[in-house]
């Protein structure tokens, strides 16, 4: 891959080229690209800390903490960086589409209006999409995400979408035939975590595997997956390796309560409720908005009659 190629080059230099802000900011493009956010914001901060006035770099940190889905803070380096450059027009995209994950529908769409994007522009398919998968809106959701795929092919984010829209329908036959057929190239691991977690309630733990994996090669600290990994070898019975991934997915990333869900749905592959259990109000705890993930997911069916369980998410 060639942004491999490209890291493995930046990697080489040293001395005083790596200390400049060209040098901090391509490298922290490039892991931003391979889905290495959280190594990605470090150069971005170092190039920031020579050139804190640069738009170019403060909307690069922010996109970096919109994959961390920190999207209160990203918003500010957006804000920022339209202030220096009110021209700049992916910040205003970018700062719309984070406002979509705080119910912030009104200004995003002000923003949009504002910018009068091109019907068919990749921005604005962008923006819609997000919008509609937001709503869970998903029939309407993958007709935009159609478009985007036939305009903008090499834009690997509109197939990974049309994903999200196939599993929200419940057209996994179709997802199925993707997964058996799809070209593997510069997908996320963000993706390939999806594809297993679908993969996982099917019971094909084989073929998630394979995913899971992939997730790591590219983003060795993807905490969803070392997660994924943990629950895993779990469900295999090498509970002691399970153990020792499972704390290091605990501090990879800043969203720890969704590695506690996923041991929760291991324990519960295993039958061992009272440790589901507990591993629920661990993930309760932690993120409030579990509860409802809990309740509509039919894998702790069997917990629901339980009194500590009502307790905790509610009947």
């Amino acid at each position: 891959m060639l942004l491999n190629e490209a890291l493995n080059c930046l990697d080489k230099i040293t001395g005083e080229t790596a200390q400049t802000v060209d040098f901090f900011g391509i490298k922290g493009a490039v892991l931003l690209s391979l889905w290495r956010s959280k190594e990605a914001m470090e150069y971005y901060t170092q190039a920031l800390n020579i050139e804190p006035e640069n738009d170019e770099l403060l909307n690069g940190k922010g996109a970096c903490l919109v994959r961390l889905d920190r999207y209160d803070e990203a918003i500010s380096f957006f804000d920022k960086a339209i202030s220096i450059n009110p021209k700049y027009t992916i910040p205003k995209v970018n700062k719309a589409i984070s406002l979509l994950y705080f119910d912030g529908d009104e200004e995003a769409w002000n923003i949009v209006n504002e910018l009068s994007l091109k019907p068919d522009s990749f921005d604005l398919l962008k923006f819609n999409a997000v919008y509609l998968l937001q709503k869970e809106k998903y029939k309407e959701a993958l007709a935009v995400v159609n478009k985007g795929i036939s305009i903008y092919s090499t834009k690997n984010v509109f197939m990974e979408w049309k994903e999200k829209c196939l599993i929200g329908l419940g057209r996994d036959d179709e997802m199925l035939d993707i997964i058996d057929n799809e070209n593997t190239q510069m997908q996320s691991p963000d993706s390939c975590y999806d594809k297993a977690v679908f993969l996982w309630k099917k019971r094909l733990f084989k073929k998630a595997w394979k995913f899971i994996e992939r997730a790591l090669s590219i983003n060795p600290n993807h905490q969803d997956s070392l997660g994924g990994k943990s629950s895993l070898l779990l469900v295999e019975g090498k509970e002691e390796e399970a153990n020792v991934i499972f704390e290091k997915a605990l501090k990879a990333g800043d969203d720890p309560a969704n590695v506690w869900y996923g041991r929760a749905l291991a324990y519960m592959e295993l039958k061992r409720h009272e440790k589901a259990l507990s591993a629920l109000k661990k993930a309760i705890q932690l993120d409030k908005k579990i509860r409802d993930a809990v309740r509509k997911n039919v894998e702790f069916k069997p917990l629901r009659n339980m009194a500590e369980f009502q307790r905790l998410v509610g009947r």
